[in-house]
């Protein structure tokens, strides 16, 4: 999942799971998750729904994308080791990379995220949520939500004034947009690529997040865009 924006009364979290204005820092640290998602079928719970139709983000450590950004410059994230918790392999990306951990159950893919954010004036941190990004089974049309609350607790530094814990509220809306397509990008030819569109609804009145996502299979994701930048994918490693 990718971090758009962070501030000290809200966090938007996107993805696919790309990176943003301002980093925070993602830990996978082997604590309890919190709220669930709904599939397509209506399943409320945390493991992968479907039959999988091949395999649209690898994982190995060691697998590398490298995408353009529209506003200037290029983004490298590369998956750097593996964490076990509650039974499930999850594939860790750098702390300040923004995809969080990610993992692929059935035909569904997840990202972990978990906020710990260190600023001059407190350390913040929220309990781990979970969200499905993707199924690469399901129809065109099909939609999606992950409704999910964290709790964020800031321990104040250097003799900051003491701030409430807060309970934040968010939904991660997906649909799938467009499905066994050819997409190019920076010159490229894709084939069998898979387009979703995203929504996150913070509920705090700030703009909701928008977002369209582009997996080719066997590859990964190979374009994002987010809030009217654009993520073009140039090279790929792949283990």
């Amino acid at each position: 999942m990718i971090l758009k924006k962070t501030t000290m009364k809200s966090i938007k979290i996107t993805f696919l799971l790309a990176l943003l204005a301002s980093f925070t820092f993602i830990s996978c640290e082997n604590e309890p998750l919190t709220g669930t998602f709904t599939d397509e079928t209506g399943v409320v719970g945390g493991d992968g729904e479907g039959t999988s139709t091949g395999d649209y983000f690898p994982r190995a450590v060691g697998n590398k994308w490298e995408h353009t950004v529209s506003t200037g410059g290029s983004t490298v994230y590369e998956m750097i080791s593996t964490s076990s918790i509650g039974g499930f392999t999850y594939y860790n990306f750098p702390d300040n990379n923004g995809f969080g951990a990610i993992r692929k159950s059935s035909a569904s893919y997840f990202t972990r995220i978990a906020v710990n954010i260190t600023s001059p004036a407190y350390i913040i941190t929220g309990t781990p949520i979970e969200i499905k990004f993707l199924q690469d089974d399901a129809v065109v049309g099909t939609s999606w939500e992950n409704p999910v609350t964290s709790v964020y607790t800031y321990v104040p530094v250097g003799g900051s004034p003491a701030i409430a814990d807060a309970t934040v509220n968010t939904n991660y809306k997906y649909t799938l947009e467009e499905k066994d397509i050819s997409r190019e990008v920076n010159g490229q030819v894709y084939e069998n690529v898979i387009h979703v569109s995203h929504i996150l609804e913070t509920g705090l009145g700030t703009p909701d997040t928008i977002g369209d996502y582009y997996y080719a299979k066997d590859i990964g994701i190979i374009e994002y865009a987010l809030d009217g930048t654009t993520y073009k994918l140039t090279s790929y490693t792949l283990n």
